[in-house]
């Protein structure tokens, strides 16, 4: 996913820098042709800047339901956020996700931690809606032993 990203990235400002030069050395007769040149250039690469961002390697937000393995978690020092790490089962690449604190999640994940300790790996499933008696609408954490053992890919 990131290289197709990058790829992505990189062809989008290659034709990008082509059509600015071709603008300045053959402006087009229309000006209304001319400003959707401009608007189009000015405009691409605002698209590209969550993709690109995410593909960096930094936490993000869930924003979607997931199930992916529990690898490791960090609580922030001010205790704000919870830094989470999962090894995602589609892309089979770890991923890191920062979930606003609270307390029951942070219960919950040293749970799953003493339980991957004691060799049971586990799954988390992770998603914006909160479950039935949940207060945040965000970070919600559902940890359960993972179904093949953690054997499958």
């Amino acid at each position: 996913m990131t290289d197709y990203l990058l790829y992505l990235a990189i062809g989008v400002f290659v034709a990008l820098g082509t059509t600015s030069a071709i603008v300045v050395l053959y402006p087009p007769k229309r000006v209304m042709s001319s400003m959707m040149i401009i608007a189009v250039m000015v405009i691409a690469p605002l698209f590209l800047y969550n993709p690109v961002l995410n593909s960096l390697g930094y936490p993000v937000k869930i924003t979607e339901k997931t199930t992916a393995k529990f690898l490791a978690y960090s609580v922030s020092p001010d205790s704000l956020w919870i830094y989470l790490w999962t090894n995602d089962k589609d892309a089979g690449e770890p991923r890191a996700y920062r979930i606003p604190y609270s307390k029951e999640d942070e219960e919950e994940l040293a749970k799953a931690e003493k339980e991957k300790g004691k060799g049971i790996p586990q799954q988390v499933e992770m998603g914006p809606e909160a479950p039935e008696g949940h207060d945040s609408s965000e970070g919600v954490l559902n940890f359960e032993p993972l179904p093949d053992g953690g054997g499958a890919k």
